[in-house]
C-alpha cells in the first residue's frame, strides 16, 4: 500500500482580453460590431498573463500478489483542481482564439470566474491486473 499527495500552484497562464466589448442593452437590436464602446472599431483583443490555478491530490495505490501468476493493482485519486479562467476557455487561452467573456475593465472580474477547473475530475478509480499464463515447458514452438 502507498499513500502520497501531490500538489501544484501556477500563476501566470495567458488570457484573451476583449478591450472593445459589446454593450448589451435589452432595447438595442443592433449586431455585436455596432454595439462596441470604441466606435468605429471592432473587436479588439490584448494577450495578458493574469490566470492562476492550483491543484491538489491524494493518492492511494494498493497492489497484491497473488497466487498462480496473478497480480491486481489499484489506483485510486481524490483531486481538486481549481483556476480563475472563464469556464470554456480552456488550458491554453490566447492560443484558443476565444476572448474572455467578462470585460477587462469589471473590478474583481476574476473572482467570479475562481471555480473548479474545466479539465477537473475529483475522483478517479483505476484496477487493473496481470495474469501470468502457464507455460508449456514440456512443448515446442510448432505444437503450441
Amino acid at each position: 500500500m502507498r499513500v502520497a499527495y501531490v500538489g501544484s500552484r501556477a500563476t501566470h497562464f495567458a488570457e484573451s482580453l476583449e478591450l472593445n466589448p459589446a454593450v448589451y442593452s435589452a432595447t438595442n437590436k443592433n449586431g455585436t460590431d455596432a454595439r462596441r464602446a470604441f466606435q468605429p472599431f471592432g473587436s479588439i483583443s490584448q494577450a495578458a498573463q493574469d490566470i492562476n490555478s492550483t491543484f491538489n491530490s491524494a493518492q492511494l495505490t494498493l497492489q497484491k500478489r497473488l497466487s498462480h501468476g496473478v497480480t491486481l493493482l489499484a489506483n485510486y485519486t481524490w483531486s481538486k483542481s481549481l483556476d480563475d479562467s472563464p469556464a470554456g476557455a480552456g488550458i491554453s487561452g490566447v492560443a484558443q482564439g476565444g476572448n474572455s467573456p467578462i470585460p477587462w475593465n469589471f473590478p474583481g472580474r476574476h473572482q467570479a470566474d475562481y471555480g473548479p477547473s474545466d479539465f477537473d475530475h475529483t475522483h478517479r478509480l483505476v484496477v487493473s491486473y496481470v495474469w501470468d499464463l502457464p507455460k508449456f515447458a514440456d512443448r515446442n514452438a510448432l505444437e503450441c
